[in-house]
C-alpha cells in the first residue's frame, strides 16, 4: 500500500514542505484542496518564509507584523512568475511624477510642480503615502528660503530611500549651489524629522550619489576635469561623513554660511562625505581619497553602497593606479573595490581585487552593462550583479551573461 503526503503526520508534512521553494509551495498548493489547506496553516507557511525569505524586505515585512502570511507567498510567486513571463498580473497608475526611484521596498515619486514628495511602502500593501510638502523641505534650508523668491528658485532632486530615510537635494542657480537633506519619514512622533542639512559641492552635484541606513550617510560626486588622472582621463573618488540621529541638534541655519566643498579647488580629487548621526559631526574633519578607483558611469562602471556598517565601493573599470596589482594575471580583468567601517575616523583606504571574467571570452559591449548591489534572500549576504553582453570569441554571435 503506498503512502502519500497526507498520510503523513502534519509535523512531518509541515518540516517537508516548510523547506521547499517558493515556488514548488505554491505549485503544491493547487494539487487539491487538502493540501492548500495544509499548506495555507500560518505555522508551514511562516516556516517556508523563514526557509526562503528571511533576509528579503518582504520577508522581513511579514514576521514583523506576524500576519497575512500565505498572502505574502501568493503575492511573492506572481510577483516573480510575472518578472519571468515579461506578463505582469496587475498594472495600476499611481500618479503622474516629475521623478521617482524605488528602494527597499517602496516607491518615491516628486509630484509636477514639486509640490511634494510621496513615499508609497510596497511592503505594506501601498494602503497609505507618507507625504513631505515643498514647503517643509524649503523651511530646513535656511531663514532666506522662506521668501517667495528663494521658494519658487529651489529645484529638488530625490537622490536616496533607505530604512525609512529620503534624501532630497535642493539647489538653484546655473551653478547648482545647494544642500542635501536627509528626512526620517519612519511612523509614529518625531522629536525631528530632518536629521540633516549638508551643503553640496561646488561641481559635480549632477553625478552626485548618496547612500545610507538609519545612522550613516555617504555622498559622493565627481572631481573637476582638470583634476582628473592624465594617463587615462578618468577621475578619482574620495569620501567623508554623517552619523544622522543627533545631526537635528545642529542649528541648519548656519550652515547657509559653511563653505561648501570644493571638489578639485581643495582636494584634487572626487569628494564622498559621510557624517556621524549621534555626534552631528564630521567622522574624518577632512574629505578623504577613494584612490584607484576609476569610472564615472555609476550603475555601469562603478557602484556604492552601505552594507552591515561598512561603506563600499566597487568598479569594473581599468583601475587608474595599478599599485598592489603586481600580482594579478595579464590574462584576466577584474572588479577592484575599496571597503572601511562607517565610524572608522582614519579609514585606510586599500584597493583590492575579484576576478571578474578571463579575457578570453569575448569583447565585452559596454554600453549595455549594468552593475548594481543586492542582498542574498536566504543567506543575508551582499551580492554584486552585473549583466553585460558579449561576444563570443571568433564570431559575431552575442551572448547575455552576467
Amino acid at each position: 500500500m503506498s503512502t502519500t503526503l497526507l498520510d503523513l503526520h502534519p509535523d512531518v508534512f509541515h518540516a517537508i514542505a516548510g523547506n521547499l521553494s517558493i515556488e514548488d509551495y505554491y505549485s503544491l498548493s493547487l494539487v487539491n484542496r487538502h493540501l492548500r489547506a495544509l499548506l495555507t496553516d500560518d505555522h508551514c507557511v511562516r516556516h517556508c518564509i523563514k526557509h526562503n525569505l528571511s533576509s528579503s524586505i518582504e520577508g522581513r515585512a511579514v514576521t514583523r507584523h506576524g500576519q497575512g502570511y500565505w498572502q505574502s507567498i501568493s503575492r511573492i510567486h506572481q510577483q516573480r512568475e510575472a518578472l519571468k513571463y515579461a506578463d505582469p498580473y496587475s498594472v495600476s497608475q499611481i500618479a503622474d511624477v516629475e521623478s521617482f526611484l524605488y528602494a527597499d521596498g517602496a516607491l518615491v515619486y516628486l509630484t509636477p510642480g514639486q509640490s511634494t514628495v510621496r513615499i508609497l511602502d510596497l511592503c505594506k500593501r501601498g494602503q497609505e503615502e507618507k507625504v513631505l510638502s515643498r514647503a517643509f523641505i524649503i523651511s530646513k534650508l535656511s531663514r532666506e528660503a522662506s521668501t517667495d523668491a528663494s521658494y519658487i528658485d529651489w529645484d529638488l532632486q530625490l537622490r536616496a530611500y533607505k530604512d525609512d530615510i529620503v534624501c532630497v537635494s535642493a539647489t538653484r542657480g546655473r551653478r547648482l549651489r545647494g544642500f542635501l537633506l536627509a528626512f526620517d519619514v519612519s511612523e509614529g512622533d518625531q522629536q525631528e524629522r530632518c536629521l540633516l542639512c549638508a551643503p553640496l559641492p561646488e561641481y559635480g552635484v549632477r553625478k552626485l550619489q548618496v547612500v545610507s541606513n538609519k545612522q550613516y550617510l555617504y555622498y559622493c560626486w565627481p572631481n573637476r576635469p582638470r583634476y582628473w588622472d592624465p594617463r587615462d582621463g578618468r577621475a578619482h573618488w574620495s569620501a567623508h561623513g554623517f552619523h544622522l540621529r543627533n545631526a537635528a541638534s545642529r542649528d541648519t541655519n548656519s550652515l547657509n554660511t559653511a563653505t561648501c566643498y570644493a571638489s578639485g579647488d581643495t582636494l584634487g580629487k572626487q569628494e564622498a562625505h559621510s557624517s556621524d548621526f549621534f555626534s552631528s559631526k564630521w567622522i574624518q574633519r577632512e574629505p578623504f581619497q577613494l584612490c584607484g578607483l576609476s569610472g564615472l558611469d555609476v550603475g555601469t562602471t562603478i557602484a556604492f553602497t552601505i552594507f552591515d556598517d561598512h561603506f563600499i565601493a566597487v568598479s569594473n573599470a581599468k583601475p587608474v593606479d595599478c599599485r598592489g596589482s603586481e600580482h594579478l594575471s595579464p590574462y584576466n580583468c577584474y572588479y577592484h573595490y575599496v571597503m572601511f567601517p562607517l565610524d572608522d575616523r582614519h579609514p585606510s583606504i586599500r584597493t583590492k581585487f575579484i576576478t571578474r571574467r578571463n579575457n578570453d571570452e569575448g569583447v565585452i559591449h559596454d554600453s549595455w552593462t549594468r552593475m548594481s548591489f543586492g542582498v542574498d534572500e536566504v543567506t543575508g549576504k551582499l551580492l554584486l550583479t552585473e549583466a553585460r553582453r558579449e561576444w563570443k570569441t571568433n564570431t559575431e554571435d552575442k551572448m547575455e551573461a552576467g
